[in-house]
């Protein structure tokens, strides 16, 4: 496993994060890998969200492209309820 070391990390910033860690029952470095393992979890959501969102954006564009390729936009036509027959008043 990769070993990680921070220096210049100011003594009293050190202290206070100690305590941090001791007030959760956490060493400092089961703190601070937890700490690690919440960023990397976030931006693996964000680029997840990212690609869903460049796939929705492509499917939306594919689905209003004409068949033919020409770039025109598909025609997007009313839903129309058939006139019903053989009633007459």
């Amino acid at each position: 496993m990769p070993v990680l070391t921070i220096p210049d990390v100011p003594e009293d910033a050190l202290e206070a994060f100690e305590a941090h860690a001791s007030r959760r029952g956490q060493s400092v470095e089961a703190a601070v890998l937890e700490l690690i393992h919440a960023a990397a979890h976030e931006e693996c959501l964000m680029r997840d969200l990212e690609r869903a969102s460049r796939a929705a954006e492509e499917i939306q564009a594919a689905a209003y492209k004409d068949p033919d390729a020409t770039g025109k936009p598909r025609r997007r036509y009313r839903s129309v309820q058939p006139t019903p027959t053989g009633r007459r008043n």
